[in-house]
């Protein structure tokens, strides 16, 4: 009795853990195919890896190499076949069966830059980045998309709402990247608004305070012309004679010069 006991349960129990192995194996299959793709893809042998990628689409559906299958695929598209359409298609499939995975911000966020980017559909991307923040308001992309944000406002001519965007934006403190983009933005949109007097508050921040020799001149470029839209022509030189040879070519910082001074002249006559 006890020996038919035995192989009663052991049975079961055989079954069971083949059964597991079963599911291993067909597991294993699609993430082994995977990782053979992202050998050939970067090797150069784009043409196979993106035969595999597809095949994987196809077949595994579900598994976990689908999701970052369907990634992979878009990046290609969008990336190395400029094919924009592809992308679009491939990233909504994504967004809609990997509900709650990683790869879904990432897949709003190129949305987003698609859409402003290659199809011009301004208002689309800010939607779409902002349901990106909506998902997910401790991403490390999160200063960058607020940015971004703001940016597209400004860029639709809707300066109200991009002054109020930039300025929530720097009452969180970003990075100093961020900050100087941001107080570059404001400046303009002040300098617009003919509030040139206080534009000069955000230059001269971005001056004193940005490492960026880039960002430095912008920020003096839009004191001269804040100087200049006020009539404050000397200040106005005084700023350009400040620009430093690693920012501005020379000659062109000397034609900036020569013309604030002969416009002085001609302003005194």
């Amino acid at each position: 009795m006890k020996v038919v006991s035995h192989g009663v349960l052991g049975l079961p129990l055989l079954m069971i853990g083949f059964a597991i192995f079963v599911v291993k194996q067909k597991e294993g299959q699609p993430l082994a195919l995977f990782r053979q793709a992202q050998s050939l893809e970067r090797s150069g042998n784009m043409v196979e890896a993106r035969a595999l990628y597809d095949r994987l689409r196809k077949e595994s559906p579900g598994t976990p190499a689908f999701c970052q299958t369907l990634w992979k695929m878009a990046s290609i598209e969008y990336l190395v076949s400029r094919d924009t359409e592809k992308a679009v298609n491939l990233l909504h499939n994504l967004m809609e069966s990997c509900q709650g995975g990683a790869l879904v911000g990432k897949s709003i966020l190129m949305l987003a830059d698609i859409y402003e980017f290659d199809l011009n559909d301004l208002e689309r991307s800010n939607q779409l980045r902002r349901e990106y923040i909506a998902m997910d308001s401790e991403s490390e992309q999160f200063e960058q998309v607020l940015f971004k944000i703001g940016d597209v406002l400004f860029k639709q001519d809707r300066w109200v709402e991009a002054r109020t965007a930039f300025e929530h934006l720097l009452s969180l403190d970003p990075s100093e990247e961020i900050t100087a983009q941001t107080r570059l933005r404001m400046g303009v949109i002040l300098q617009l608004n003919q509030d040139y007097n206080e534009s000069l508050r955000y230059f001269e921040a971005v001056v004193q305070e940005s490492r960026s020799p880039e960002f430095r001149l912008q920020a003096r470029l839009g004191l001269i012309e804040s100087y200049e839209f006020m009539e404050q022509l000397l200040r106005a030189v005084e700023v350009a004679q400040d620009i430093q040879s690693d920012e501005y070519p020379p000659e062109l910082k000397n034609n900036i010069v020569i013309r604030l001074k002969q416009k002085k002249l001609h302003s005194d006559q």
